[in-house]
């Protein structure tokens, strides 16, 4: 997608943004944009949105009203991201994740997470990331100042908004596998599968990894390591060349710390016998969000990082 057209898609993602916002969110976020004393965001939403929109006729002051369409906490917080000198098209799309926040405070966390990050707002974003990645930190605490009463959801919400933007960029179907990792398959089987979209993506917010599942290829052929066992010698790496319809890979990257954008385990598992490999490492490595498919779903149960004996065979092409 060239400079052009991704700039297009970037608009038309702020409109599906807005679209996505329930009603009272539309309002709050439309009560910013009436009181924001330069009108950038009035002109946003006038090319993209509205274009017979026009601000209320009002004084040289702000006014910030009281009441159900308050601007009080949004206008500032819209007044803190301008100070970061934050392209307006993607502080609209912030200050629309405010609104949605605002609007939905009395529902549960899990579920406000999952509204905001399927607002489609990481698109936005990943397009001026660039500009965005050596403030985030800022961002996130304009929306700390504000929202004081859900400082740890926002932290949570904002690195699950981080996870979406950077895996969209993505470090992910480039990032170096390890030598352990190449131990078990052929690196070009790997890169080959990883092109594809995963059908499930997990996250542990904890540990900072990325669990991601890949039907492979109808008709892929790759070098094997039957076994698991990363201390097999590199002159016997692979047993030999299979045929791996049927199979899916589990792929384990780090998002941050010692593993950050690396491939650091990789291997197959045949058909259904995934699912009992998915619990096994969402409770190893407390994986407790769900990415995809959506909504976000938060599971509390694997927090405790009990993998309740789950004993996974050795042999990675087993069937049985």
């Amino acid at each position: 997608m060239n400079m052009y057209d991704q700039k297009k898609y970037t608009e038309e993602t702020v409109k599906r943004t807005y679209a996505n916002l329930n009603l009272s969110s539309r309002q709050k976020l439309l009560r910013v944009i009436d009181n924001e004393a330069n009108k950038q965001l009035a002109t946003v939403h006038r090319q993209l949105l509205d274009s017979e929109y026009k601000t209320p006729v009002a004084s040289s002051a702000k006014i910030y009203l009281s009441g159900w369409f308050s601007c009080d906490s949004l206008c500032r917080l819209n007044d803190s991201l301008a100070t970061l000198r934050i392209p307006v098209l993607a502080r609209y799309s912030l200050v629309a994740i405010g609104a949605s926040i605002e609007a939905s405070l009395t529902i549960p966390a899990s579920q406000l997470i999952a509204a905001i990050i399927s607002l489609g707002a990481a698109v936005v974003l990943a397009y001026y990331w660039s500009d965005l990645e050596p403030i985030f930190n800022q961002i996130v605490d304009a929306f700390k100042q504000i929202f004081q009463t859900i400082v740890d959801m926002l932290e949570i919400c904002f690195e699950l908004l981080k996870l979406n933007i950077c895996y969209s960029k993505i470090s992910f179907k480039e990032a170096i596998l390890t030598e352990s990792t190449r131990k078990h398959l052929e690196e070009s089987c790997v890169n080959t599968i990883r092109k594809t979209a995963p059908v499930n993506v997990y996250y542990s917010s904890r540990n900072k990894i990325i669990m991601a599942i890949f039907e492979v290829p109808k008709g892929l052929q790759c070098w094997v390591n039957n076994s698991l066992d990363t201390n097999s010698t590199l002159t016997k790496r692979y047993d030999r060349k299979i045929d791996l319809t049927g199979y899916k890979l589990l792929v384990l990257y780090g998002f941050s710390g010692n593993n950050v954008n690396q491939v650091f385990h990789a291997h197959l598992r045949w058909g259904g016998k995934i699912d009992r490999e998915i619990e096994f490492y969402r409770y190893k490595e407390k994986m407790t969000y769900r990415v995809i498919p959506l909504p976000i779903l938060y599971e509390s149960i694997f927090e405790n990082g009990y993998s309740r004996g789950i004993n996974n065979p050795n042999d990675q092409l087993n069937k049985n």
